[in-house]
């Protein structure tokens, strides 16, 4: 064939292009040296060793030139060899996964349509099934994928869910108040597993969702805004509740691990049902509390609200705080009055692994109050405080110490606080780094998120930031 003819090969020009040439006749050394005129032996020579330099250059670029035909054939020859191999790779990849890895990646890619928007004909599950025969059939037999039901679903769309979601738990969203859509949603409430019945539309819906009455035998997780209701008063599988507004529900309290409860005061029904949740692991508490006005120092002992298993908390206000005891609690979220926490960890001998509070300006000496109670800390996220050099300063470890002194927080390491704002106290959370490194007691910081704001400080600002990457931390 005439591609593969050796005078026409690509391998044959670029022998040609790649000849070797004999170096140039060398110049009169005495002209280049001198400023002497050439005699006239030397001037002919002068113009034969010109006329060789050109004859040369104009070889080399006609090289050149086909040296570069050359490459672009090359390049264009790899790209379709490149591409070629991506349609090799994909197509003994996705196409030869095993069933049940394939079904988790459509699992994933279900869950992103749910975290996005509510499920139509052109998102996943349905989208799959339009890739080729097999995903169609693997997507249709693979119940979870169908398990999403929404109320706002067209009706030959739910019914299609309902359908080939089996016997699989439901995961429902109650939006409106279309009877025909409830309906055909109760009708299933025993495959229910987790139900969102955030709606406006709650209190119209009330009368027909009593109907769901211990019939939620594999109910676990409820999300309600409403009027009161007992519809979920017996469900045996219950442990996540998310209660928005003041509505009192009657649930398996005891049975609860996960809870989200808004509190308006301490003498309600709230108040007595979470007292009867004994076995939270998380509780998330939202509202403010007017707990001085209704409990007086002498009742104080008497409503005392022990959660023996409980290790996170997010709270709103602090001072509710004054009512519990909490011998297991680790983490803990306080938006304001964080001055009762100190309270709490000496009456409960609770040992907190991680405190984060977002109160504006919270002051020096409460949070001090507080590290002195918590010595196996390892994560302080703080939002803005008075005096942020006293605290950088009391979480520096001075090389000339007293050794019968405690030393800080020695298990700390994560640390973030907003807003270092003058060239002192950049210097100072360089320093504090620094020192808790050099000392074997202290765990070694791995995270530093402090919000750098130096105006006009900028070489202060990177020279602190320098510091703390020499000890491998990205500080912010």
């Amino acid at each position: 064939m005439a591609d593969f003819d050796g005078a026409n090969s690509p391998d044959s020009a670029q022998n040609r292009c790649l000849n070797t040439y004999p170096p140039l006749p060398a110049l009169p050394s005495r002209l280049l040296s001198t400023n002497d005129p050439p005699s006239d032996d030397e001037a002919a020579a002068i113009r034969d060793i010109r006329d060789a330099a050109h004859t040369r250059i104009s070889d080399l670029d006609a090289s050149i030139a086909t040296l570069k035909g050359i490459l672009e054939s090359l390049e264009t020859t790899r790209k379709a060899a490149a591409k070629y191999l991506h349609l090799c790779r994909s197509t003994l990849s996705i196409r030869c996964l095993p069933e049940d890895v394939l079904c988790e990646i459509f699992s994933h890619a279900v869950r992103c349509t749910q975290r996005s928007q509510r499920c139509t004909m052109d998102k996943s599950p349905w989208l799959l099934g339009r890739v080729c025969s097999r995903w169609r059939a693997i997507s249709i037999l693979h119940s979870a994928l169908w398990a999403n039901i929404d109320s706002e679903l067209p009706a030959r769309i739910r019914a299609v869910h309902l359908e080939r979601s089996n016997a699989c738990g439901l995961k429902v969203r109650l939006l409106n108040h279309d009877i025909e859509a409830v309906d055909s949603i109760i009708a299933c409430s025993s495959r229910w597993e987790t139900v969102d019945l955030r709606s406006k539309y709650l209190p119209i819906m009330l009368p027909i969702l009593d109907r769901v009455r211990g019939r939620v035998p594999m109910l676990r997780e409820l999300a309600y805004i409403g009027d009161s209701s007992s519809a979920f008063e017996i469900a045996p599988k219950l442990f996540s509740v998310a209660i928005y507004g003041d509505a009192t529900l009657d649930l398996p309290w005891a049975q609860l691990t996960r809870l989200r409860q808004p509190i308006l005061n301490v003498d309600g029904p709230v108040y007595n049902h979470l007292a009867s949740a004994y076995n939270l692991v998380e509780l998330s508490l939202t509202s403010r509390v007017d707990y001085p006005s209704t409990i007086s120092a002498h009742e104080l002992p008497h409503r005392m609200m022990k959660l023996p298993f409980l290790r996170a908390l997010f709270i709103d206000d602090g001072v509710f705080l004054e009512l519990f005891v909490l011998p297991a609690l680790e983490d803990i979220f306080i938006s304001s009055k964080t001055l009762h926490l100190s309270s709490l960890i000496e009456r409960s001998g609770c040992s907190l692994r991680r405190f984060t509070t977002v109160e504006y300006h919270i002051r020096f000496e409460t949070l001090r109050s507080i590290l002195e109670r918590t010595p196996r800390l390892r994560e302080l996220r703080l939002g803005r405080i008075y005096d942020t050099d006293s605290l950088i300063r009391y979480l520096t470890i001075s090389p000339t110490s007293d050794p019968a002194c405690p030393t800080p927080c020695t298990l700390l390491r994560s640390i973030s606080m907003c807003d270092i704002t003058t060239e002192r106290v950049c210097s100072l959370v360089a320093e504090m780094v620094e020192s808790r490194f050099d000392n074997t007691t202290c765990a070694r910081l791995s995270l530093l998120a402090f919000s750098f704001q130096c105006k006009h400080l900028n070489r202060v600002e990177l020279a602190a930031q320098e510091r703390l990457h020499t000890r491998g931390i990205d500080a912010q």
